[in-house]
């Protein structure tokens, strides 16, 4: 059970560090996460564009071959650093 919870965690750490890179290269922002790991990305610390939202959105279904759903792009958190890293892993480990 142990070797899963390591995995689990290697590969949220491997899907955060792709998001903040593509954040960095593509739109010039950089985070934090101990700042802005639940910040939305629209608030005023990170000043998310919605054209680059749609971009991120496809270079990370593309990447990690999923396809995300109505009900999650609805959700609050799914534009925040931790939940939209969070909804790939599920996506990944389903």
């Amino acid at each position: 059970m142990k070797s899963m919870v390591l995995n689990d965690k290697n590969l949220q750490l491997e899907i955060i560090e792709y998001i903040v890179k593509i954040f960095k290269e593509n739109f010039n922002i950089s985070l934090n996460l101990d700042i802005n790991g639940d910040d939305n990305f629209f608030s005023n610390n990170i000043n998310l564009s919605t054209r680059n939202m749609t971009y991120l959105f496809f270079l990370s279904e593309e990447r990690y071959n999923i396809c995300f759903t109505e009900e999650e792009i609805d959700s609050i958190s799914f534009y925040t650093l931790n939940g939209f890293g969070n909804f790939i892993l599920n996506h990944i480990k389903t």
